[in-house]
């Protein structure tokens, strides 16, 4: 899934899923790419399988209304959020979030890099999001 708003971009696609057989069946782990204004800046994070199914909900009615919010938090929400809003009553939209990256550098500790980003995009766009999202959660994507 990706979104795109001239030199802005967010790309986010599934990397792994936790199997139906264990306990936390269709956790997904994300990676997400991000370059905003010139920042860049790429991680990876896990997300509930419940968690995931309310986002779609909420970008759906995001989609249809053109109002409000979808958000979405890691299981470690200062590891990963993503936002997609509603910036004004016509209908423009905006993404937001915050990657991060733990980083480990010998005996002095990890490191944690983290990109917060944000930019506007054409709302026609709204629709393929919600296509990328489904079929990331449905294993597809």
């Amino acid at each position: 899934m990706e979104i795109r708003e001239g030199h802005n971009c967010i790309t986010i696609e599934s990397v792994d899923r936790v199997p139906i057989d264990l306990p936390s069946a269709g956790d997904v782990e994300l990676s997400v790419k991000v370059a905003s204004q010139h920042f860049c800046g790429h991680g990876f994070a896990w997300v509930a399988a419940p968690t995931l199914a309310a986002f779609l909900a909420q970008l759906r009615e995001l989609e249809a209304r053109r109002q409000g919010e979808a958000a979405l938090d890691g299981l470690l929400s200062e590891e990963f959020r993503f936002r997609v809003w509603s910036v004004d009553r016509r209908g423009h939209m905006a993404v937001g979030g915050l990657v991060t990256k733990r980083v480990h550098h010998g005996e002095g500790g990890p490191y944690r890099h983290a990109l917060e980003f944000g930019f506007e995009f054409d709302a026609t766009l709204l629709s393929t999001v919600l296509t990328g999202f489904q079929a990331i959660a449905e294993g597809r994507g």
